[in-house]
């Protein structure tokens, strides 16, 4: 066995000093892992000290930038919808959420989260989970809030809009796209 844990002679490691493709490098050995080496099976090398708190940083700035990107998408349908061609609210916010939904998942899986590498199904599959949820929640909250205390629709939407934002982030944080 060599001092890496493989087999003597063999590199664990792709060789840095070779451009991808060469013997030894696997194409896309740095770029899945934004700059950092990975090993044989495509793991990504730990990150380089510093780097991680940065890179949460820049994710959760990115995230909230994709929600607001969400949240206009979101309140234009619902306004258009609701208030402007007099479809019911619980209509509209289904509406209205799905278009914000399709536009995060896209913005949060290439731009956000950087994550081309996690098979898009089971992503796909995770991220409608916690959005349904999410949705769900919305639903229900709407309906406290238009019916029991008597707001107005978009008054409560953005009430509801706030209280989700917060969940929809961890779980997409932890679940969805982890990593």
């Amino acid at each position: 066995m060599s001092a890496n844990g493989g087999a003597p002679g063999k590199r664990l490691e792709p060789r840095e000093d070779r451009p991808a493709g060469a013997p030894g490098r696997k194409a896309g050995d740095r770029e899945a892992s934004h700059g950092r080496a990975a090993d044989a099976a495509g793991t990504p090398a730990a990150p380089r000290a510093g780097e991680d708190r940065w890179q949460g940083v820049r994710r959760f700035v990115k995230f909230n930038l994709v929600g607001v990107l969400n949240t206009a998408v979101d309140l234009l349908l619902f306004t258009i919808l609701n208030a402007g061609l007099g479809v019911p609210y619980a209509i509209a916010q289904v509406i209205s959420y799905a278009g914000g939904m399709a536009n995060s998942y896209v913005w949060n899986r290439y731009w956000t989260f950087g994550d081309r590498r996690a098979p898009a199904a089971g992503q796909l599959v995770r991220f409608a989970v916690v959005n349904g949820a999410t949705l769900g929640l919305s639903l229900l909250l709407l309906y406290l809030f238009t019916g029991l205390l008597g707001l107005p629709a978009l008054a409560a939407k953005l009430a509801v809009t706030v209280i989700t934002m917060g969940l929809n982030f961890i779980g997409s944080k932890l679940w969805v796209f982890r990593g």
